[in-house]
């Protein structure tokens, strides 16, 4: 569906600030500086051990630029800022061990390409899908599977319509984001990446429960 990734990822800068937060929450302390959509401070009496998290909203105002800030074309029309698809690609690229996709849709290419370069360095990368959409115009679901990437869908009428990935048993991302170039260009859409390992277990007990579920 769209171009492939033409920005250079800062992977290594986000592998750097998770290192960070490894260590404040080993010191018990709470997540702060990094961009400034991560959150500062500790954590209330009650809640969850949630280190720091980052809010993106869609839709972008333009898909990124092949060259990154350093295009020099004057009629560009990609964008050369993080936009929130860049965080969401970077955030996909920090991925160390483990990366559980369920998600109902994927036709974005930019995305299918991160989960495959993802796959590619050794990252155990499973994806849950709606069986529907695998089969509708654009889906990069085949692409994925015959690359090696193991997928699984629903087996019912009705709609597997989850939006969510744990990364590294940790990193929980959700939102109502489908991962469409119509979700990051056209449509009111949000994901909230959250540094919570108590809830990111929950979302991985529900994936590992469909995994088996759709088996």
């Amino acid at each position: 569906m769209g171009q492939c990734v033409s920005v250079v990822l800062d992977s290594e800068g986000m592998r750097q600030r998770i290192q960070q937060l490894e260590q404040q929450l080993e010191a018990g302390g709470g997540g702060g500086g990094g961009a400034a959509t991560v959150a500062a401070g500790g954590v209330p009496a009650g809640a969850v051990a949630a280190v720091g998290h980052e809010v993106l909203f869609f839709p972008d105002s333009a898909m990124p630029c092949r060259n990154g800030q350093s295009c020099r074309r004057q009629q560009c029309g990609y964008a050369h800022n993080a936009t929130s698809l860049v965080r969401l690609l970077q955030w996909i690229g920090s991925a160390k061990r483990s990366l559980d996709v369920c998600v109902f849709s994927i036709t974005c290419d930019e995305l299918s390409d991160a989960l495959l370069a993802a796959h590619r360095r050794g990252v155990r990368v499973r994806i849950i899908s709606d069986n529907d959409q695998m089969a509708t115009r654009g889906s990069d679901i085949e692409r994925l599977y015959a690359a090696g990437v193991p997928v699984r869908t629903d087996k019912v009428a009705a709609h597997m319509h989850h939006k969510f990935a744990v990364l590294d048993n940790r990193f929980l991302l959700n939102g109502s984001f489908n991962w469409t170039r119509a979700g990051v260009l056209e449509n009111e859409e949000n994901v909230l990446i959250l540094d919570a390992p108590e809830v990111a277990v929950k979302y991985s007990q529900q994936f590992e429960r469909l995994w088996q579920r759709y088996a």
